[in-house]
């Protein structure tokens, strides 16, 4: 009984387009705190891109080499090769990373995490492995896996939305 007056509690939001209003600015209002929590603070100074820039580093092989090309970097993570040069030439200054022109096509850069990444990364892991840890026990598994399955839907109808722009 309870769900169905959730699901009532919508319907009435949807025909109502001050309430609709209201649940747009919330919308908005939890996106942004979320976008703006400092992990950096519990990742040893990466940002959350770097992260996840380390991560996918380590874990790519070009020709059963270590390292992955700027190019599909960028297409892992969905923002353009100029945007991850500059990310890399910060992880770079840091040593974490090291690059290498293919020696086969001049016009490839090889990315590579190094020894001082790997460090960081494995610290950094271990760190956000225990936060989020803590953070799905107080929250509670049910729970969190509910707010994963509608974060993924969420998700999904805004990039189906953002390709009809």
């Amino acid at each position: 009984m309870a769900d169905n007056e959730g699901t009532n509690d919508i319907k009435q939001i949807l025909r109502d387009p001050v309430l609709e209003k209201e649940l747009q600015k919330k919308l908005i209002t939890s996106v942004h705190r979320f976008k703006k929590e400092k992990t950096e603070l519990i990742l040893f100074n990466l940002s959350q891109s770097e992260f996840f820039m380390l991560q996918i580093i380590k874990h790519s092989k070009k020709n059963e080499k270590p390292g992955i090309f700027v190019s599909e970097l960028a297409k892992k993570l969905r923002v353009s090769a100029p945007a991850v040069s500059r990310m890399l030439g910060s992880l770079e200054e840091r040593q974490f990373i090291s690059r290498q022109i293919d020696l086969e096509d001049r016009r490839n850069t090889l990315v590579i995490i190094t020894s001082q990444g790997e460090k960081v990364l494995k610290e950094s892991e271990a760190t956000m492995d225990d936060f989020t840890g803590r953070v799905i026990s107080h929250m509670g598994y049910e729970k969190v896996a509910e707010l994963l399955e509608l974060f993924n839907s969420f998700v999904d109808v805004m990039e189906i939305e953002l390709k009809k722009n």
